[in-house]
């Protein structure tokens, strides 16, 4: 409902409630009046009554008693007189016709008990009977007295009946007369004051209403620009005020999507999303020409699409600490190629949505295949003639082309020292070659526990003996683990010889095995400086080695610990190390326990 009509229909209610209250006020207090002048007016005329009839009964003078009821039957408001003698039979009356009847038979309403009340009592009384605005009078009358009383025996009762309701219904009538009066010049006055605020109020309200439909249409540029200091132009300055505040919102935020459509298409590696269900929604310039669809047709197709068959379920969970992986991406004329992927899943309007940036890493993949490929070929053609040079060396220092002076004999010792190291690190590169090309064979089979820590032990006791340390055993399980015993023993000399480096002359290096939840841990301890923190997560990565003022001068090729972790993980198990500084460090790695059905497993993984 509009406002125009809505402030007249407020004044005619107000104006019926105003007519209604001035109708009920004026009612109830013409009528409280009313009743307060009739019941003086009662008094008084009972009171005079009263003196009369005693006047007149005393000298016997009924025609005076019939006079004085018919001068109060003149009153407006008296319609009944009775005078009853001590038996309550009627002897004078307004009426005429009830001269001579018993009180109890005339119709008046009256209560008999109070006649006796105010006979005994000798008191008059005043009452007000329901049904209708009627006051009564009651006063006792001497009849007569007899010689002797102290009380007359002969009591009468004066009645005196007021009917008020004629009186009160003309003032119920001039109530009503005057209540309508009054709300006539207040609705008038109410009319007058809506017929201004139509046009002083919803003028203004309109032109607010009229600019908000403009502006929810589609009219940015719509604006109140109302004046004044009312409420109605204070809704009217926030209107605008929300309104610009929108307009610069949005014209950054235009401003930020066209430097992230700039970011989105300018990147040089392929961004693109798909829903939960695979099907994808974006697709960048760089994905167009890394598979070669439009974007407006890759947003009809899925992750399928765009990888081979056994790519696309390990493409939509590639992931590793680093949150990438690598998958076979598929081009549109059919060809397969290398590609790296990271993968992000984030929530938009309640649903998932998962983000993909992709690179082609095919060139990279030929670069490491070459790489590998002359690593390996350099590795081989050096091993022949290390091996040609160190057993020359041997021969040489053991006498067999004579003999030698003693300081050529110490840089015959010094070369030969340096071809074992140049051929140890021939030997861990073409290693770890091996491993991440996946050709190292591995040969599981169910291995005693304590036989390997027993093996290690003898096996790498000569060159802890060498180095003035030596090697126990602290406690054994007698489990039963699924490895491949040489490999695991390879695994043990890296640890045991990298624990002999940084072991001081008379030290011991403890080794042990326990078995933790479905795995036995091996334990390689060492009373060694330890390693600093910052490094411990560093000491597996290949060529990596902790460098300070005590551990400058220990020699290694940087791959043991690298080649280490690989074997391990080839096993299903997992390395790692606990190390504090000044106290010791402890390499540990798990494998699993013997069952038949791992065998065939990582049988075919290795």
């Amino acid at each position: 409902m509009k406002l125009k009509f809505t402030i007249p229909l407020l004044g005619l209610a107000l104006s019926v409630a105003i007519i209604a209250f001035q109708y009920v006020s004026i009612s109830a207090d013409l009528t409280q009046r009313e009743i307060r002048h009739a019941l003086t007016t009662l008094s008084s005329t009972a009171n005079t009554l009263q003196g009369n009839l005693n006047s007149h009964l005393k000298r016997n003078n009924m025609v005076g008693v019939r006079q004085a009821i018919s001068e109060v039957n003149f009153q407006p408001l008296a319609d009944l007189v009775y005078l009853l003698d001590e038996t309550d039979s009627v002897i004078a009356s307004s009426e005429l016709g009830m001269v001579g009847k018993m009180f109890i038979d005339v119709p008046h309403g009256i209560d008999v008990e109070n006649l006796g009340k105010v006979r005994s009592r000798m008191t008059s009384d005043i009452v007000k009977r329901e049904g209708g605005t009627h006051l009564i009078a009651t006063f006792p009358v001497i009849m007569g007295f007899t010689v002797g009383e102290l009380r007359p025996s002969r009591i009468g009762v004066g009645i005196i009946h007021f009917d008020l309701t004629a009186s009160l219904a003309s003032l119920h009538t001039s109530a009503r007369r005057t209540a309508m009066n009054t709300s006539l010049v207040v609705a008038g006055i109410l009319l007058l004051a809506g017929g201004c605020l139509h046009f002083l109020l919803t003028k203004r309200v309109n032109r607010i209403l009229r600019s908000a439909d403009s502006y929810m249409q589609g009219n940015k540029e719509t604006r109140v620009s109302m004046k004044g200091r009312d409420e109605l132009a204070s809704i009217a300055k926030a209107f605008d005020s929300v309104a610009d505040g929108i307009a610069e919102a949005n014209d950054e935020l235009e401003r930020s999507e066209s430097q992230l459509r700039g970011v989105f298409e300018g990147v040089a590696d392929g961004i693109l999303s798909f829903d939960e269900g695979g099907r994808i929604t974006t697709f960048n310039p760089v994905c167009e020409r890394m598979f070669g669809y439009s974007a407006f047709a890759a947003i009809s197709m899925t992750i399928e699409d765009i990888c081979d068959s056994r790519s696309a379920g390990m493409f939509l969970k590639s992931s590793d600490k680093d949150g990438l992986g690598e998958c076979r991406g598929l081009r549109r004329d059919g060809s397969v190629f290398d590609m790296e992927v990271s993968v992000n899943t984030v929530e938009v309007d309640q649903a998932l949505k998962t983000i993909a940036i992709v690179r082609d890493v095919t060139e990279r993949k030929q670069l490491e295949n070459m790489k590998s490929e002359f690593i390996s070929i350099v590795s081989h053609e050096l091993r022949t003639p290390i091996t040609s040079i160190q057993g020359s060396l041997k021969l040489i220092s053991g006498g067999a082309a004579g003999t030698i002076p003693d300081q050529a004999h110490m840089l015959i010792e010094t070369c030969i020292r340096n071809s074992d190291r140049l051929q140890m690190l021939i030997n861990d590169i073409l290693d770890m070659d091996k491993i991440v090309a996946g050709d190292m064979p591995f040969e599981f089979e169910s291995v005693a526990s304590g036989d390997l820590l027993s093996s290690a032990l003898s096996l790498n006791s000569g060159f802890a003996n060498k180095g003035e340390v030596s090697i126990s055993i602290e406690n054994r399980t007698e489990s039963t683990v699924l490895a491949d015993a040489r490999r695991i023993q390879q695994v043990f000399a890296n640890l045991i010889s990298n624990a002999i480096k940084y072991s001081k002359p008379g030290d011991i290096i403890t080794l042990s095995a326990e078995n933790r939840n479905g795995m036995v841990r091996y334990n390689v301890i060492d009373g060694g400086p330890g390693i600093p923190q910052q490094y411990v997560e560093k000491v597996f990565e290949r060529f990596f080695q902790v460098e300070n003022s005590d551990t400058r001068n220990v020699q290694g090729t940087g791959l043991g610990l690298a080649i280490s972790r690989e074997i391990v993980k080839k096993h299903g198990g997992q390395i790692g190390v606990d190390s504090q500084l000044d106290i010791g460090t402890t390499f540990w790695f798990e494998l699993p326990l013997a069952t038949p059905h791992q065998i065939p497993v990582l049988a075919k993984s290795g």
